[in-house]
C-alpha cells in the first residue's frame, strides 16, 4: 500500500501571517490556522477548535504574507510534517505543522476565491 500524507483543511487565521527566509535562503510565509473539529457543527454551538501552524514556501510566499491577515478564511492543501528538537534547557519538544502546496483565500463577503499553487 502506498503511503499517503495529504491534508485539506479550512479555517481562519488567528494572527497576521509572517514572511521570512530559511537558513538556506528559501522564502516562506507562516501563519496559524484555527479550525473546527467538526466542520458540520452549527456555529451557535460551542465546540472544540484546533490550531495548527502552516508554512508556505516559494516565490509567492511574500505575497501571501502580505495578503493573509487575522480572521481571513482559507483552504490549505498540503502535507503534514512533524519536527522535534531539544531546547537550551534540555526539554524535548515536538511540533506538527502543515507544509502547504496550495492556499485558497475565501472572501465570504464577495463570494470570491483565489488559489495559488507552489510551482
Amino acid at each position: 500500500m502506498e503511503n499517503i500524507n495529504r491534508v485539506v483543511l479550512t479555517g481562519k487565521l488567528v494572527r497576521d501571517s509572517a514572511f521570512g527566509y530559511t537558513a538556506g535562503g528559501a522564502a516562506l510565509a507562516t501563519f496559524t490556522l484555527a479550525f473546527f473539529s467538526d466542520p458540520n457543527t452549527q456555529r451557535n454551538v460551542k465546540e472544540k477548535k484546533g490550531l495548527i501552524d502552516v508554512i508556505f514556501f516559494g516565490a509567492e510566499a511574500r505575497m501571501w504574507a502580505e495578503a493573509l491577515k487575522k480572521g481571513t478564511q482559507v483552504i490549505v492543501k498540503g502535507r503534514l510534517q512533524q519536527r522535534s528538537w531539544r531546547t537550551s534547557e534540555g526539554t524535548h519538544k515536538n511540533k506538527t505543522e502543515i507544509i502547504a502546496n496550495q492556499v485558497e483565500c475565501c472572501d465570504s463577503h464577495k463570494g470570491e476565491r483565489e488559489a495559488h499553487d507552489i510551482k
